[in-house]
This record gives C-alpha cells, structure tokens and sequence, in this order.
C-alpha cells in the first residue's frame, strides 16, 4: 500500500509517517509539502490513499482532491485545523472518506487506513 501525505506542515507529515510506518512497516508513505508536487507524483505514481490539509500555498487540499480525482485517484481523506461545516460539505461533495481534525486521533486514522487496506485486498 502507498499513502501520500501533504501537509505544508513538515513537521505533521514526518511525525504522521513515523506513525503509521511504526504500525505497518510494509506500507510506503511518501510527505510532500505543497499540492503541486504531490499532483505532479501523483500523475506518476498512484497512492492508494491521499491524505492532505486543506490550507496551503500555491493550491489548497480541496483543489488537489478534485485533481487528483480527475487522474483516477478513488481515496482521499483531509487533515486539518479548520473546523468549518462549509469545508466539511465541500470536501463530501468531492467524496472524501474522511475528514480530520489536527491533532490527529491516530486511531480514527489508522481506522481509515484499514479500511482502505481491506479494499485494496
């Protein structure tokens, strides 16, 4: 399995990826800190599972989601610190399958990538 974290935030992504690399050493987790990058590795390279913020330079989360979509990436989640209903709706619109709040509850995440796992199976 490939996750793909972008978060603006280095720190975030290194700290997530220890995580879930301690949990599953066979999962790859590629950090990016900005959403042109990760769309250009995305038309690359297809994660099975995006997870990014929704604030940052150059091009916000949602905008990376409706991309990444569009090159036929299924699973996209967001981690972040706005707690606003209308980006909740914004990102369910564009079927992300789970929204996060910073701090992350790794549980709930790692709830999300087993999921996404067993789908992939």
């Amino acid at each position: 399995m490939y996750i793909m974290l972008v978060d603006d935030e280095y720190r975030i992504c290194k700290g997530i990826a220890r995580l879930i690399e301690k949990r599953w050493p066979d999962i790859r987790v590629e950090k990016y800190g900005n959403a042109l990058d990760a769309l250009a590795s995305i038309r690359q390279e297809r994660p099975d599972l995006l997870i990014t913020d929704i604030s940052m330079p150059e091009m916000d989360g949602l905008e990376l989601i409706r991309l990444a979509q569009a090159e036929g990436l299924r699973h996209c989640a967001i981690l972040t610190g706005f707690d606003e209903f209308e980006l909740v709706q914004k990102a369910l619109r564009l079927h992300a399958i789970d929204y996060f709040m910073k701090p992350v509850d790794i549980h709930l995440l790692f709830g999300l990538i087993q999921r996404v796992r067993e789908i992939g199976e």
